[in-house]
């Protein structure tokens, strides 16, 4: 729809030629060898022209010190630049004022209204951030929404809901458009430019005055861009697009866009309206009413107020809620931690639980197989637990496999994650070790438990384990958990069978397999004891 909506715009039959003498002036311009009596003669041919030309350089806008008669004298006052672009200026208006008929959606005088005050805006500004654009800006300023224009009159069936959906949501038009139709005024006031033959820095300007493809200027355009666009911002509060509350907030981005200073931007803002007013007196248009600057700044504080008072007592509140909020927060992550810590430890030994083992086994060779190291598991078995049991007690087993899982956490403080496996096995995961690390680890280990007896009720217990270690490169060998705590179990198994109080890596020969292999197991499993 953008494409076919372009085309009807910007080459359709139903709008205006292109105004003869804006077009011989914009000519002159090209032409190297013209001189100021070609343009004298191309001016004067208009005698309309020639007499609103002359009634612009003797008002206000320009503050001659004394009456200009004739456009050679304006000339030498203005310069050829200044009375070039009037001529341009002028001309393409009347162009204008032929579509701009009026309708239920679209009313001339609020039209001209705002582009008069985009144009004069422009103008004021480009007078402080960029003096050699000041005409050329004017002209961006003033014919950047005839697309709109243009539009109303070609294709009013398709753009009249957005000019209405617009007045209804106050949402800006552009964005509106843009969800409508797939394309904004702002690129239809420029394809329609181009069309006429005008040049390319004021065509580039329209198209970017509401921000869209400005990153892909620079230089002159991407400065004359900046300044009709924050002309077009102000002028949005002057005729009430948007809140007078805006102001302070558009008068922040002008400042930091154009970086004119504050008492400048001020003055400009105060007079913008009686120079908006004295332009469409120049030009014979009708425009409706806006809000003077001081209207605008006493509205805006009283909003600015009104929403400061409502702010700081939402604001309070927010803090209330937020306060109790935080409290719940705290109170609930507190439960939730305490729940978690529970359930992931073992209730006796105040260590890791079955269920946690798996679950950290699993992060950690991912992990490995991520970030490409080696992983260890040590699972370890107390030898003869249930004679102790058998003839101490269950309160002496209970004694040993606490100080155990201590002893266990010490040695591996920081280097090792520290579970029970279930019954009287531990096991340990060790992440970044070697073969030679996990085996002096599992010794050290071992020693600990062999090398200080257990006291029970004044009793001394000697108490040893026997160790099975296991590694994995997962990013070498595909290894799921459960096969590495196979792998390590029978080495564990191992050293039951070898004699107990030992620590094995591998095994002699292949393991076994099938029903003997679950035999085997199980009858040294029932040794262990």
């Amino acid at each position: 729809m953008a494409a076919s909506l372009f085309e009807l715009v910007c080459k359709t039959d139903s709008l205006p030629a292109r105004p003869a003498v804006a077009m011989e002036v914009l000519r002159l311009t090209r032409r190297e060898d013209s001189t100021v009596d070609d343009l004298i003669r191309v001016i004067q041919a208009d005698a309309a022209l020639t007499a609103r030309i002359l009634k612009v350089v003797n008002s206000s806008l320009f503050g001659m010190p004394r009456k200009i008669a004739s456009v050679r004298q304006a000339l030498v006052a203005l310069g050829q630049r200044s009375v070039r672009m009037m001529a341009v200026s002028l001309s393409l208006v009347d162009a204008v004022r032929k579509v701009s008929d009026s309708g239920d959606a679209f009313d001339p005088a609020v039209y001209w209204r705002r582009s008069l005050s985009i144009a004069v805006a422009s103008r004021l500004l480009a007078s402080l951030a960029a003096p050699r654009q000041m005409e050329e800006a004017f002209v961006a300023g003033l014919l950047a929404d005839i697309g709109i224009a243009a539009a109303w009159h070609t294709v009013r069936d398709r753009y009249e809901p957005a000019l209405r959906e617009c007045s209804a949501s106050k949402r800006p038009l552009q964005d509106v458009e843009m969800e409508r139709l797939g394309v904004t005024h702002a690129v239809l006031s420029a394809g329609l430019l181009r069309t006429w033959g005008l040049p390319d820095l004021l065509c580039d300007t329209v198209a970017a005055h509401h921000g869209q493809g400005l990153e892909r200027l620079s230089g002159a355009a991407l400065q004359m861009a900046r300044i009709v666009q924050a002309a077009a911002q102000i002028a949005a509060v002057f005729c009430r697009d948007v809140p007078t509350s805006e102001m302070d907030a558009i008068r922040k981005r002008t400042l930091a866009a154009l970086g004119v200073s504050e008492a400048a931007l001020e003055q400009i803002l105060k007079g913008l309206d009686r120079q908006v007013r004295d332009a469409a007196a120049m030009f014979s248009l009708h425009v409706a009413e806006a809000v003077d600057y001081s209207q605008v700044a006493s509205k805006a504080a009283e909003e600015l107020a009104e929403l400061s008072g409502s702010a700081e007592a939402e604001r309070q509140r927010l803090a209330e809620k937020e306060k109790l909020t935080a409290e719940q927060i705290h109170r609930l992550q507190h439960a939730t931690r305490t729940y978690r810590a529970a359930a992931a430890t073992d209730w006796l030994t105040r260590v890791a639980n079955r269920a946690a083992f798996e679950e950290t086994l699993e992060q950690e060779l991912e992990n490995a197989r991520l970030r490409d190291y080696g992983l260890g598991l040590v699972l370890l078995d107390i030898d003869n637990l249930s004679a102790i049991n058998d003839g101490y007690g269950h309160p002496a087993g209970d004694v040993v496999l606490r100080e155990v899982a201590e002893r266990l956490r010490d040695i591996t403080d920081r280097v090792g994650f520290v579970a029970r496996f279930g019954g009287e096995e531990f096991a340990v995961i060790v992440a970044r070790a070697t073969g030679e690390e996990l085996r002096a680890l599992a010794e050290e280990m071992r020693a600990a438990i062999e090398g200080n007896p257990f006291v029970c009720e004044g009793a001394e217990l000697q108490v040893t384990a026997s160790f099975g270690v296991a590694s994995t490169q997962p990013r070498r060998e595909v290894v799921t958990s459960e096969a590495l705590v196979a792998r390590a179990d029978r080495h564990l198994l191992a050293a039951k069978r070898r004699g107990r109080n030992r620590v094995e890596t591998g095994e002699d020969g292949p393991p076994a397999s099938g029903f003997f292999a679950r035999l085997g197991r199980l009858f040294v499993r029932s040794s262990r004891r």
